[in-house]
């Protein structure tokens, strides 16, 4: 599996069990995000990822970024997984989600029916940077709401 595009890139290919992700990384640089609702119609899903490393220090521009994302018309319909990497499982899930301001608004691991629901699927993985299990787990999770 590729968690990540070459430092020169900005997307790649990547299968997953039987469906194939097209990742674009819209990140990096900052002039990126002006582009990020133009994706937006043309994406199924959204995977965004916060280096966990030092949370407590880092977290005000991705849970700003994160908000932006999620209060943008363009995503509206969009499940969202959230992955954070860690260099260790040093910080609970309950703690990174307060970290970003996703404290109660998560829709579980579990299947949310789209029809039923008024809200997207959104959910935070905590991953260790080179244990793909928690990657898997996660991309498993957003592959039952993929078209």
């Amino acid at each position: 599996m590729n968690v990540g595009p070459a430092p020169y890139s900005t997307s790649w290919v990547s299968s997953i069990g039987n469906i194939t992700f097209n990742f674009f990384d819209l990140g990096r640089p900052r002039i990126a995000h002006a582009v990020w609702r133009d994706y937006g119609v043309k994406m199924d899903a959204v995977v965004y990822i916060v280096d966990a490393t030092r949370a407590n220090e880092q977290f005000v521009g991705p849970r700003r970024e994160l908000h932006d994302l999620l209060s943008d018309e363009a995503f509206a319909n969009l499940p969202f997984l959230i992955l954070c990497t860690t260099p260790s499982f040093d910080y609970p899930k309950e703690e990174l989600c307060s970290l970003l301001d996703q404290t109660n608004v998560t829709t579980g691991m579990g299947l949310l029916e789209l029809a039923k629901a008024n809200a997207h699927p959104l959910e935070v993985f905590v991953a260790e940077k080179y244990n793909t299990t928690e990657y898997l787990r996660g991309f498993k999770w957003l592959s039952h709401y993929i078209k």
